[in-house]
């Protein structure tokens, strides 16, 4: 929590990203809380108790989210949207097209793998 606030004064006194509406540093404050929230879920549950199906979810889908996320938040910049329209539906494209990417491109060479699975042979 202090860590997000000390966040959010960074942004309104020395801001990152001046452009940016006075009340996005909400936006920053709420992101910061929700990456701490995870950092202390992650550190805090017994092994195992990350298995949830929609964090194995998240997990499957992780690489997607890395690949298209800047190029949503490009093409959702350029259209003419107030800011709080436009941070749902980046995240609403980003983890749409994450989860196509997965089921059509990433799932096929996942499955491919293991007709080539390497096999170490032993000296005769």
């Amino acid at each position: 929590m202090t860590i997000a606030l000390l966040l959010v004064g960074i942004q309104r006194y020395w801001p990152l990203f001046p452009t940016l509406h006075r009340s996005a540093n909400w936006v920053y404050l709420a992101v910061a809380l929700l990456l701490g929230g995870a950092v202390y879920v992650t550190i805090a549950t017994p092994p195992g108790g990350l298995g949830h199906p929609w964090l194995v979810r998240l997990g499957r889908i992780s690489y997607g989210l890395y690949v298209v996320h800047v190029a949503v938040i490009v093409a959702v910049g350029s259209l003419d949207l107030r800011w709080f329209w436009r941070v749902p539906l980046v995240f609403v494209l980003t983890f749409g097209l994450a989860a196509v990417s997965y089921r059509f491109l990433e799932a096929p060479f996942l499955r491919l793998k293991e007709r080539f699975a390497y096999v170490r042979s032993a000296p005769v």
